[in-house]
């Protein structure tokens, strides 16, 4: 497996993260007790795209190193247009999808005379454009990584005991059967290898697999501590494999605090 060197943010000056921190995800909610920042996100789905992009890379080549990098600039729009939810544009109609892509488009350039004109070796504008037109490989792997992040922040909330957040993971549910649809140049490739990350929205766990002890402190609603969130759900593969994932990368504190509180 091809190990990569980290990508290196300090090319940008300092505002751009604290910007991307300030943006939280998932505003349409109220609460949401383990909240990410755009930042956080991005660092998941990068992580996530060399992962799914080194799984993949045997059946279908492509520049893994380039998806990761997508991955950590792709909602850089967010800075200049807000947090369009997912849930919004589902409701919007082709003009105003059509102007909601105008705006990022715009947004880009405005990023592009500001910030390095190079990330981690790739031209940073170009970047920009693939994550909106997600018509190469790479993007469309990052559009994966995309919606198994969403998926899995919406489970790791429910998980800690939001269930508020459950519209938002039934949204998640019913906009991850198209993921396949919106990702075509990977759909041949994603048949051919088995991954807990691949094929995760299809994913039915068998009816009489006992609930351990274990699991049932998972599935209690109690908030996530150091040690529960070592446990394996088992139900959910592809979840259990992104929480390794982001305490592999050093990252494990995201999980385990807590930003909100449900209403008393």
């Amino acid at each position: 497996m091809t190990t990569f060197a980290p990508i290196d943010l300090q090319v940008f000056p300092k505002e751009r993260e604290e910007r991307l921190k300030a943006i939280m995800r998932y505003s349409i909610f109220d609460t949401m007790l383990y909240r990410s920042s755009v930042w956080d996100h991005a660092h998941r789905v990068s992580w996530l795209a060399e992962m799914i992009g080194t799984i993949l890379h045997p059946v279908l080549p492509h520049d893994t190193n380039l998806a990761r990098t997508i991955a950590m600039v792709h909602d850089d729009a967010e800075m200049v247009t807000g947090d369009v939810q997912a849930g919004h544009k589902a409701q919007m109609s082709p003009a105003e999808l059509a102007e909601l892509d105008k705006k990022e488009e715009e947004a880009f350039l405005a990023l592009a005379k500001r910030y390095p004109k190079e990330v981690n070796g790739y031209n940073y504008k170009d970047m920009l454009i693939a994550a909106l037109k997600k018509d190469s490989v790479e993007a469309q792997i990052v559009e994966y990584a995309d919606k198994l992040d969403s998926y899995c922040e919406c489970i790791h909330d429910l998980l800690g005991g939001n269930i508020s957040i459950l519209t938002g993971l039934i949204y998640n549910v019913r906009g991850s059967v198209l993921v396949e649809k919106k990702t075509p140049l990977l759909v041949e490739a994603l048949g051919r290898v088995k991954h807990p990350f691949i094929r995760p929205f299809i994913y039915t766990p068998p009816a009489e697999t006992p609930i351990t002890v274990a699991q049932y402190e998972t599935f209690s609603g109690k908030p996530h501590t150091e040690e529960s969130i070592e446990l394996e759900t088992e139900r959910f593969p592809f979840y259990d494999a992104w929480k390794k994932l982001v305490i592999e990368k050093g990252a494990k504190d995201w999980l385990i605090t807590q930003r909100e509180y449900l209403p008393v």
